[in-house]
């Protein structure tokens, strides 16, 4: 078993297959179909899947073609990266996959044209052959300038030694201009011949043009002579990935669309090219200088005769490059130059000599005398085993400042050496921005752009445009020659040189900044003081004035203001004794301020007061929404009108609150307040003792309240009547009623509130009803009003009747009360053990704002009563029905469950629906006085009709009160969302 699985495994490694090529693509990849079958473990035999974009070796791309075989090998590891010279670390689990495939031949026997013996025909008329200048996908297309000797036979050959076309009909000709006399000769190697005459009187400049067959000498004066050629051009393919091929591949391209195509290994080649470069790095190099563009190539270590560490044999190949230059001031500004670099292309780090030439190629001036300078240096290149050749091209930054865009087109003429390498493009893992360079020779090249119109031909003997040079004879005479030995310093920075009569240059005897200031002036004038009408010198008392007047020197701040001020304004102004008026910072009240001749006040603000003795307020208003411990705590002492106004209510109160230090500092934290209701009532007051902390309200007792608050001195304890409050007010409309507010004694002390009211007073028995109000304080580790107490309500005849009790402090809890019959006057009374309760009854229509404390209703109804007979029979007690509290319950659309408790039985009956598919869920919880006494789980049956079919299911009633439905089956979530679910059971207690 272990061998099989070994066997099976190795099956999955693939090294070498034998391919049919079912497409070729442009970007050098193939689509091929592996020869070799597979057979499955039940002997069924087919194909392998078709191998899509398998690269193709550079050397066979122009060979290989669809319906060959070729022959695939498979990488070690994943190439998906590293195939593009990219160093990448590959997935651990990929090892010789299908997806790493390597066409790396064909096996039909065409191969590649063997150097030396293979060749290929040329076109029949290689006159019209012309070189071609389409654009490779995957590379650069590069001209070729071939040489030409005579063979025998039309035929393009390749040999070791190079590269030979045959003569027909091109003669391999060479062109020399020389110049006899006046006469300007183009003279071919085969002997053709062409001159023209050159007039002396003429400054007449040349131009050779070549338009096919034919090379044109035209001059400046209009002559022109032209001999004839041959134009055939050859261009060299198989560029990709930007490295040359191992085989460049030439080829001739004829004007009938015909070509002849030879792959040469070694020959003699001056392609022309694009080098790669990048544009606007704007790098600061060398003194004051930004570099604008960058060059690099790239030289093996077999770029020339010898090899290993002797160099004598290393050969310099000239290289020129041409930069067109295109520089952007502005929106509408251009110039345009040319940058010529001429240096060689060698492989060892040998310094080579190189020289730059930069030209305006517009006729603007502008420009034209910038500084270009161009840096040059190599790196040893130790993985590719050859020479990175880095060029700078640089402009000086004072240009650079005014530039706003660059253009640039490079073309570089290269050479191969005589055993065939080439100069590259840099490979990516030189970084050339690194390579240390240096300045070379750069020169601006004079033209008629960049320099004046003087002649640049001929000799000083002919200066036909000569400038005009001014008649100076004569006036040499009227002058003396300045003499002074050469080398020999005279005068220094501190002595100036004069020149003396006899025409020596002579230092001054006075040294500048020292026994002579720097800007002395030699004069005997004398000085008289200065007068109001004449300039002169100042006198003692002209300077002890100035001192005077300098000491007493000041500015105004309010200039534009004093500016403004009328004589008459002044001469008030000067009456005015300043000891009558205060700054307005600071100073001392020496008498009284009458506000009443002119019926004016004095405005203090309610802040809280800056200093401990600030001024309080007095019989200001105070317009808010807010109550008086939240409010009065922010404000000064304060005596005047205090309105309260919120949606739902509205108050007028007469106020006097004192606050500790009126307010300042720690003021707010200590005062009190005594108040009476605008419209009559009883004067209330309270004391802030803390921080958010007031005692509660209570009542001033006077000669007119004593009586309601304290016993007469004849009262006893046998009864107390008319211990209730009034309740009034009613007209017809049911409303909330405000019946005061409850200061307890905090934590578990009572209060309870008895209301006597109903619907009207027509004498009638069920006009009456009655409800107690509950409140308990709240136990709580911080006092806050949340949980500050708990509401239980008790309604007799009045199930309609609310009651919202709203803390406003952990211990205070104003009462409201919802009365909803339309005649609902009545009386109420407060008993229990609580520290203060104050009356301060109003009504309304709205509910009152605030956050109520939790309440909960119960409803009672007293059904025993005695009968006018002989004996006397007992009705069982029995509650309405009421809601099961919703205690626990599960998520819910609707829910009507509901409770009766009759005598010792209860009765509970509802309906469900859930929100969600829920197991088991819960329907709400029973009051705890309403449980069986066994504390027993109890289990009833209700019915469901689903689909038709009645299904019994479970109805628990828990110990602790929780109503749960159960479901009757494995099936999860089976009682289902939005289904009804109805069910009634009873039991007993007690």
């Amino acid at each position: 078993m272990i061998k099989e699985m070994i066997r099976q495994q190795l099956l999955t490694l693939h090294t070498c297959l034998v391919c049919k090529v079912l497409e070729l693509y442009s970007d050098g990849t193939a689509k091929v179909q592996p020869c070799t079958m597979m057979q499955t473990a039940k002997g069924t035999v087919k194909q392998h899947v078709a191998l899509d974009g398998v690269p193709i070796l550079d050397q066979i791309r122009s060979t290989i073609s669809v319906g060959k075989a070729c022959v695939v090998v498979f990488a070690e590891r994943d190439i998906s990266a590293v195939r593009y010279a990219e160093f990448a670390l590959p997935s651990a689990s990929r090892h010789h996959s299908l997806s790493d495939g390597i066409i790396i031949g064909t096996i039909d026997g065409s191969g590649t044209v063997i150097p030396g013996e293979s060749s290929a025909p040329l076109p029949s008329e290689t006159a019209t052959a012309k070189t071609s200048t389409n654009k490779k996908t995957n590379g650069t297309e590069v001209q070729v300038d071939v040489k030409v000797s005579r063979q025998s036979g039309n035929k393009l050959q390749a040999k070791s030694d190079g590269l030979f076309v045959a003569e027909s009909p091109d003669t391999n000709t060479t062109y020399n201009i020389s110049k006899d006399g006046s006469t300007l000769k183009l003279i071919g190697s085969d002997g053709s011949e062409s001159s023209v005459a050159i007039p002396e009187s003429k400054n007449t400049k040349y131009k050779l043009t070549k338009n096919g067959n034919t090379i044109t000498l035209t001059g400046s004066d209009g002559t022109s002579s032209n001999v004839l050629d041959s134009d055939t051009k050859y261009w060299l393919g198989g560029y990709y990935n930007r490295v040359l091929t191992d085989g460049p591949t030439f080829v001739l391209d004829d004007s009938n669309g015909g070509s002849s195509i030879a792959h040469v290994p070694n020959t003699f080649t001056s392609p022309k090219t694009n080098i790669q470069f990048a544009i606007g790095r704007y790098e600061n190099i060398g003194d004051g200088y930004k570099v604008i563009l960058d060059l690099a190539f790239f030289a093996p270590n077999s770029f020339g005769y010898g090899m290993g560490t002797d160099i004598s044999g290393y050969r310099d190949y000239p290289v020129i490059i041409n930069s067109y230059i295109t520089l952007h001031f502005g929106e509408s500004s251009t110039k345009r130059f040319l940058v010529r670099i001429i240096t060689s292309a060698r492989s060892d780090m040998a310094i080579v000599p190189a020289r730059a030439i930069v030209r305006q190629l517009d006729s603007a001036s502008a420009y034209s005398n910038a500084k270009w300078q161009v840096f040059l240096g190599h790196t040893d290149d130790t993985v590719r085993k050859g020479l990175v050749t880095a060029i700078r091209i640089c402009l000086n930054n004072g240009t650079c400042s005014d530039v706003t865009g660059i253009e640039a087109k490079t073309f570089t003429y290269l050479a191969t050496s005589i055993i065939g390498d080439w100069i590259e493009r840099p490979r990516v893992e030189i970084n050339t921005y690194d390579i240390t360079t240096t300045e070379i020779d750069t020169i601006l090249e004079l033209s008629s752009q960049n320099a004046p119109d003087v002649a640049f031909t001929g000799d000083y003997n002919d200066l036909s445009n000569k400038p005009t040079i001014p008649d100076i004879s004569g006036k040499q005479d009227k002058f003396t020659a300045v003499t002074h030995n050469a080398n020999t310093a005279v005068g220094s920075a501190t002595k100036p040189v004069y020149v003396a009569a006899n025409g020596v240059a002579t230092p001054i005897s006075h040294s500048v900044n020292a026994d002579v200031p720097a800007n002395a002036k030699f004069t005997d004038t004398t000085y008289s003081n200065a007068t109001t009408s004449k300039p002169g010198l100042m006198s003692a008392t002209d300077k002890t004035n100035l001192n005077a007047n300098t000491l007493a020197r000041h500015t105004h701040s309010n200039k534009a203001t004093l500016d403004k001020l009328t004589d008459a304004q002044l001469t008030k102004l000067d009456g005015i004794d300043p000891d009558l008026y205060l700054p307005k910072a600071g100073g001392v009240m020496t008498g009284d301020i009458d506000m009443k001749a002119n019926k004016r006040d004095i405005l203090v603000g309610t802040h809280k007061a800056n200093t401990s003795s600030g001024t309080p307020i007095a019989c200001g208003t105070i317009d808010t929404d807010k109550k008086f411990d939240e409010m009065l705590p922010t404000m000064r002492s304060y005596i005047g009108t205090y309105h309260y106004k919120t949606s739902s209510a509205e108050a007028w109160y007469d106020m006097i609150s004192v606050r500790h230090r009126n307010g300042h500092s720690d003021g707010s934290n200590w005062g009190m307040y005594i108040y009476a209701k605008l419209f009559g009532g009883n004067l209330q007051w309270n004391l802030n003792t803390n921080k958010n902390t007031w005692q509660g309200e209570r009542t001033l007792l006077d000669s007119v309240n004593y009586t309601s608050y304290a016993a007469k001195s004849s009262h006893t304890h046998e009864m107390i009547v008319n211990n209730s409050k009034l309740i009034a007010g009613s007209n017809n409309a049911a409303q909330w009623c405000r019946l005061g507010t409850l200061t307890s004694f905090e934590n578990f002390s009572t209060a309870v509130i008895s209301v006597w009211s109903g619907d009207g007073a027509n004498g009638n028995a069920s006009q009456n009803s009655w409800f107690e109000i509950h409140i308990k304080d709240g136990w709580q580790s911080t006092q806050s009003t949340t949980k500050a107490c708990g509401v239980t309500v008790y309604r007799t005849h009045c199930d309609k009747v609310k009651v919202k009790v709203i803390p406003t402090a952990h211990n205070t809890f104003t009462v409201w009360v919802y009365l909803p019959w339309a005649y609902w006057n009545g009386n109420y009374a407060v008993n229990g053990r609580y520290k203060t309760w104050t009356t301060d009854f109003t009504h309304q229509t709205a509910e009152p704002e605030g956050t109520g404390a939790d309440t909960a209703y119960y409803d009672q109804a007293f059904l025993t009563s005695t009968v006018a007979k002989a004996t006397e029979a007992t009705v069982l007690a029995e509650t309405a029905w009421t809601d099961v509290p919703e205690t626990n319950i599960s998520p819910r659309y609707g829910k009507n469950i509901k409770y009766l408790k009759s005598g010792n039985t209860v009765y509970v009956r509802g309906s469900i629906s859930f929100s969600a598919s829920l197991n088991n869920p819960c329907c709400g919880t029973m009051p705890s006085d309403l449980l069986p006494d066994d504390y027993q789980d109890h289990v009833f049956t209700a019915w469901n009709l689903l689909g038709g079919v009645p299904t019994a299911y479970p109805v628990v009633l828990a110990k602790d009160g929780k109503i749960t439905l159960m479901n009757p089956t494995s099936t999860a979530q089976w009682f289902e969302a939005g289904r009804a679910y109805n069910f009634n059971f009873n039991y007993h207690i007690g």
